[in-house]
């Protein structure tokens, strides 16, 4: 009994969704001898060697209706005076090669900008750069990455084949006006070890006091 459940385990890890474009099966149909080799063979792996496809991926800042739509705005978000946050969001739209699934693609977005949220008893929260700023308030502090998410790529419904990875960005009253860059790129989950599958693409808000 144990020796079939060792022999599943191992049928288990050799089998994938699909054949992934950046981890290839190796294959041995074509084994070329040393001995017939007239030549530094380092050459012959150079000249042969095709870099595995990735992702393209862009990024657009406004706002994705109930209808499916997205609709591009500018980059500039007015913060409400009194305390309020102003609010958009982020489409990456991918150019996906027909090696990868786009079901199992990933777009990780992330910022530079780390907050911290005190929280109070009513409900009510300062927000902070600095955690011992925070922590020196006697609250609990929370840490947040505004715009920090992860999406599938989904379709929108909006168009025939439009499909779109969203997240949403906020911008604190906290030292306004300040720029936030927002980071996205594409992992490709398909495998037991999910691979990023593009280069990193990034797009700035600016965050304003509303007049």
């Amino acid at each position: 009994m144990k020796m079939k459940y060792t022999l599943l385990c191992f049928l288990i890890l050799l089998s994938g969704c699909v054949e992934s474009p950046t981890q290839e099966k190796a294959s041995f149909d074509d084994i070329i001898s040393e001995d017939i080799i007239d030549g530094d063979v380092s050459e012959i792996v150079e000249d042969t060697f095709v870099p595995p496809p990735t992702v393209s991926i862009t990024l657009r800042i406004g706002h994705f209706t109930a209808s499916g739509f997205f609709i591009e705005k500018p980059a500039e978000v007015s913060v409400p005076t009194g305390g309020g946050w102003g609010y958009t969001q982020v489409a990456a739209k991918l150019d996906v090669p027909e090696e990868f699934k786009v079901d199992f693609l990933r777009v990780m977005f992330t910022s530079d900008r780390v907050e911290w949220l005190a929280t109070d008893m009513s409900g009510s929260t300062t927000v902070f750069l600095d955690e011992e700023l925070c922590l020196d308030t006697g609250l609990q502090c929370n840490d947040i990455v505004p715009g920090a998410s992860e999406s599938g790529y989904f379709e929108t419904g909006g168009s025939f084949d439009e499909r779109l990875a969203i997240t949403n960005v906020h911008c604190s009253p906290t030292e306004l006006p300040y720029e936030l860059t927002i980071t996205a790129f594409v992992v490709d989950i398909c495998y037991p070890l999910a691979v990023i599958a593009s280069e990193e693409a990034h797009i700035t808000i600016n965050c304003v006091q509303k007049d």
